[in-house]
């Protein structure tokens, strides 16, 4: 193990592809995900602490639904002004907390994610891979029992929890 924190983010689904959310309250992270050669890979837009420059507004404003996007903009001077700026019933949005730890095996390495969204009773466990090169992880996968098809980013499970939780059903648990 080579690293350990607990943390609250703030996630938003704002679309398909794409991953928003306000860590530790301070900071913007947007990334965007894509497959290549089978694997899930997540491309980061928008890493920045706030206040927000107006390239970072503009880079935003892209990925934000159209009706949020003037208030977002206007928004950009704290984590709460966004916040407040996006706080809309249609908007699928959570304060998740976190407990993680990074594990390290060679070229690789792995983060586990303790997953608790207490306003939609649900948990879950997420396990993140990297590796520089993607035929690293196929013997890393048969090791461990994984399948690279059983893939679900952590913004698809929140949106399920979230369609369940505003359908008054159980709440999702993964493991």
């Amino acid at each position: 193990m080579t690293a350990e924190a607990s943390v609250w983010d703030r996630h938003y689904i704002v679309g398909e592809g794409y991953s928003l959310k306000i860590c530790r309250g301070i900071r913007l992270e947007v990334s965007r995900r894509s497959t290549r050669e089978g694997f899930r890979v997540e491309d980061e837009l928008i890493n920045s602490t706030f206040p927000l420059d107006w390239m970072v507004s503009m880079a935003l404003r892209r990925v934000l639904p159209k009706p949020i996007r003037a208030a977002s903009l206007d928004a950009r001077g704290s984590a709460q002004a966004l916040v407040n700026a996006m706080d809309v019933d249609w908007l699928p949005q959570a304060s998740v907390h976190k407990y993680c730890r990074t594990f390290e095996k060679g070229p690789m390495s792995a983060t586990v994610t303790h997953l608790n969204v207490p306003d939609w009773a649900a948990s879950g466990i997420l396990v993140n891979l990297r590796a520089r090169e993607a035929r690293l992880l196929p013997p890393l996968l048969a090791e461990y029992r994984l399948r690279q098809d059983e893939d679900l980013c952590l913004d698809d499970w929140l949106a399920t929890v979230w369609r369940q939780a505003t359908l008054g059903t159980p709440s999702a648990r993964a493991a």
